[in-house]
């Protein structure tokens, strides 16, 4: 008797000792409270938003689930950031079935609208690995140029590589120099995509095959070129 008194102590401490410790579930934050509303009324930033949320966990536990279908009604209604994030869903198959096709329809929606970098950087980068559609380097080219203009560094570097090595253009030093060096001030972005993509040891390698002409004005494009409004 005296045992299971002394259990029965034990039991009650450590579910005092649950209950105690075990925290409460969190309110859900103000702006995502509107986010769910706006979105349940047919906005379609709100859709895209709370698609976010859900995508990325942020805010909310993560539950592709409930991201994918707010994404396909923003990105129905033409959003393209939501294009954008469902090409991606289905090129790496999270939360979809992998599907490259669906993937390069998605992408090609949101470039054509012609505002994200990324989107036309996407497409140069399934038209160059072939994924989806065949590999297809001049359609590569014109992808990363398009994104390369609107600031994107690792279109940029690797525009600088083409232009390097003369793939689906003519080799051009000083051009890629300048893609190089326009790289640079960004390329964290670029190594984050791809540790070989270095723009800054890229064109110090490249300065060495190159005279003080060339190399003047390589930097004479990049200035004017970052000069342009």
């Amino acid at each position: 008797m005296k045992r299971l008194l002394i259990l029965l102590i034990v039991l009650a401490a450590a579910g005092g000792w649950w209950f105690a410790t075990s925290e409460p579930p969190k309110p859900i934050p103000a702006h995502i409270q509107k986010l769910k509303a706006d979105a349940q009324a047919g906005d379609v930033r709100a859709e895209y938003g709370l698609g976010r949320v859900y995508q990325l966990g942020d805010g909310l536990p993560k539950n592709l689930g409930m991201a994918i279908p707010l994404l396909k009604k923003a990105a129905n209604k033409g959003h393209s950031g939501a294009q954008l994030a469902l090409g991606r869903l289905h090129e790496a198959g999270e939360g979809v079935t992998q599907n490259m096709g669906r993937a390069m329809e998605w992408y090609r929606l949101a470039a054509n609208l012609g505002r994200l970098a990324d989107a036309r950087f996407a497409m140069g980068q399934m038209h160059f690995h072939g994924r989806g559609v065949p590999r297809d380097y001049p359609l590569a080219f014109e992808w990363y140029q398009k994104a390369a203009a609107q600031g994107h560094p690792v279109a940029q570097h690797l525009l600088g590589a083409m232009y390097e090595e003369g793939w689906a253009t003519d080799r051009d030093v000083i051009e890629a120099y300048k893609w190089y060096t326009l790289a640079i001030p960004e390329k964290k972005q670029a190594l984050a995509v791809n540790s070989i993509y270095d723009p800054e040891r890229a064109r110090a390698k490249l300065a060495k095959k190159m005279n003080n002409y060339q190399i003047d004005r390589g930097e004479k494009r990049a200035r004017q070129w970052r000069r342009k409004p």
